[in-house]
């Protein structure tokens, strides 16, 4: 927050353009790609505490005419906290999803949409210098890939705004299991502000603003007419809830309204709030500016890999496994392995095991990332294995109980009627109890086709 204009120089509106995807090589440009980013990449400068897992939230997708934004997350987002230095920031309780806009920081071309959540500062007294609002933001791929959050999401929009039930963990749409953050592409900007109602007066001012954005997409399932509705909106309005983006300035009240410029020192004349942040006027057409203008945040096992490793670090298609065989031949045995250069070769020297095929690199990444079997995952360009209870496993577990107890009790009714039919030769009686054991094996019979299928 500050009352004075951006400063002359800064980069200034959101999001910030390239005129090409930043992984590309660029014309004209001294230095190859690889070369000029690497410079670029630091050790994650943000820190998360992520709230719990919210069981059975109550998601809501609300589509407008200019807007998608997703709800009914408080519980896991009142729980989390960002920091970056000494400032901490509130988590926004809204998601908001929109056409991409960071197309130029992913490498799948076919990430043509983004999600984006605002994280605001609580502390601005004690840390004047650092930003007003953090943006944690990711590219989705629409394809047939499964997600239950996703796809909660996707039916709350078909049924207009019915919210779905889902067991919801925020971490994991930005980070690995350990909470380090996905490696991500950083920028800072300034957007010019106007407050009506400020101090009784109104003043100008700007709220600077970090954009942190995660270079691997999702990839989730959409239908037309639910999630994909997104691709109506094609700007980011700010989404702070529960608090207002004016909290950011410490003398604003409930009366206070707040307006992004829309052009060149130039505000809405309607004394109506306005949160959708103004576009930059410019695009950078080199790598040389574009390098002073964003950094490469990754967690520490990652800071000697290549762009190309980093750039697509979460679940990426799976290796060929090893292939080894014996040679037919009488005087000597040969094994070959099939490696991966991009993998199994640094400085010039093949790092395989010559007995067992398996990577060397594997065994040195693990030491390097703690033993995380996230980030190692990511490292060796494997797909990221879920641990522990996965939402289901508890009811699952709970349908088998019930069906061993209800196949118990049927048994005993089964004895009961034997008894009644060729002990007591009861026939009235007997056929009665049948037909409520018939009734009974039937909604069992159903019960565990359809409740305890994993």
């Amino acid at each position: 927050m500050s009352l004075q204009s951006c400063a002359p120089g800064s980069t200034v509106g959101f999001p910030i353009k390239l005129n090409q995807s930043l992984f590309a090589a660029w014309p004209g440009a001294s230095t190859d790609t690889e070369t000029a980013l690497k410079p670029l990449i630091q050790e994650n400068e943000l820190s998360v505490s992520w709230g719990p897992v919210q069981k059975g939230a109550q998601i809501v997708a609300s589509v407008g005419p200019s807007s998608f934004t997703v709800s009914g997350i408080n519980v896991a987002a009142d729980g989390t906290t960002l920091s970056l230095g000494t400032a901490n920031y509130r988590c926004s309780e809204v998601i908001s999803v929109a056409k991409i806009q960071h197309g130029s920081f992913c490498t799948d071309k076919n990430a043509l949409y983004e999600f984006i959540q605002a994280f605001q500062i609580q502390n601005k007294g004690s840390n004047p210098s650092s930003p007003d609002i953090i943006l944690l933001t990711r590219p989705l791929v629409f394809n047939d890939t499964e997600n239950a959050f996703w796809t909660a999401i996707d039916t709350s929009a078909l049924k207009k705004g019915e919210p779905q039930r889902v067991d919801f963990d925020l971490k994991s749409l930005y980070a690995y299991s350990t909470g380090d953050l996905l490696p991500t592409v950083s920028y800072r900007t300034c957007l010019p502000v106007q407050l009506l109602n400020y101090n009784g007066e109104t003043a100008t001012g700007s709220i600077k603003i970090q954009v942190n954005v995660v270079m691997a997409p999702i990839y989730v399932k959409a239908s037309s007419s639910g999630l994909a509705t997104c691709r109506n909106v094609s700007t980011y309005s700010l989404v702070t809830t529960p608090k207002r983006p004016a909290d950011c300035f410490p003398d604003a009240t409930s009366k206070t309204i707040f307006q992004f410029s829309i052009a060149l020192n130039k505000y809405p004349s309607d004394g109506k709030n306005n949160f959708r942040f103004l576009m930059p006027n410019s695009t950078l057409a080199d790598l040389a500016t574009t390098t002073q203008k964003v950094m490469i945040e990754v967690p520490k096992p990652f800071l000697s890999k290549s762009i190309a490793t980093i750039s697509k670090a979460v679940a990426p298609p799976l290796q060929s496994t090893v292939e080894g065989f014996t040679s037919p031949s009488p005087t000597k045995n040969y094994k070959c392995y099939r490696i991966d250069p991009t993998r199994d070769v640094k400085d010039g020297q093949i790092m395989v095991d010559p007995t067992t095929g398996e990577s060397l690199t594997k065994v040195m990444d693990e030491k390097n990332a703690g033993q995380d079997p996230a980030i190692t995952a990511a490292l060796m360009g494997q797909a990221q294995q879920p641990s522990g209870l996965l939402p289901g496993d508890i009811e699952f577990i709970l349908s088998i109980i019930a069906t061993v107890i209800g196949s118990i009790v049927l048994l005993a009714y089964g004895g009961y009627i034997v008894n009644i039919l060729f002990i007591r030769k009861d026939l009235n009686t007997a056929f009665y109890h049948i037909l409520i054991f018939t009734v009974a094996l039937f909604c069992l019979t159903v019960f565990a086709i359809f409740f305890g299928k994993k």
